[in-house]
């Protein structure tokens, strides 16, 4: 589909013990015409998977499961906040928020994203209209 200019919004969330909200916190980002959302399995493990995998969330391509493990965390030493944070990122989970939002940032810039939010999955962003809209319209006044 044609977005308009600046339009193009990603969503980051590192997800963990979310199943019973999960599939219903997709579809309000899919409502709000979000362009994809990239989700970080805390666990790999999670139940959560299992849920978005089931949905058609991941097939259909709007969901991207990406796995905090081995091949990730290796990845982490060459993110700009790794000597900051990096230390910390096996016991406080803001640390691997910090670490896999600057990967998702990554992975955005390739989807060709215009923006890319940080939700956690127990919020809810509400807005008046579309997101391609809203977003179209602060890149048109330089945000």
């Amino acid at each position: 589909k044609t977005l308009p200019t600046g339009g193009r919004v990603i969503l980051f969330s590192q997800i963990r013990e979310c199943a019973s909200i999960i599939e219903s916190w997709v579809r309000h980002y899919a409502a709000l015409g979000f362009f994809k959302l990239l989700l970080y399995l805390d666990d790999p493990q999670d139940v959560s998977r299992r849920v978005l995998e089931e949905s058609g969330w991941v097939e259909a391509g709007f969901v991207e499961l990406i796995d905090v493990d081995d091949t990730l965390r290796s990845s982490w030493q060459s993110m700009p906040s790794w000597g900051r944070v990096g230390s910390y990122c096996n016991m406080e989970v803001q640390s691997r928020q910090i670490l896999n939002n600057e990967h998702a940032m990554l992975r955005a810039r390739k989807l060709g994203a215009d923006w890319l939010l940080h939700v956690d999955c127990d919020e809810l962003l509400c807005l008046r209209g579309c997101a391609p809209a809203f977003f179209s319209d602060l890149t048109a006044r330089g945000c």
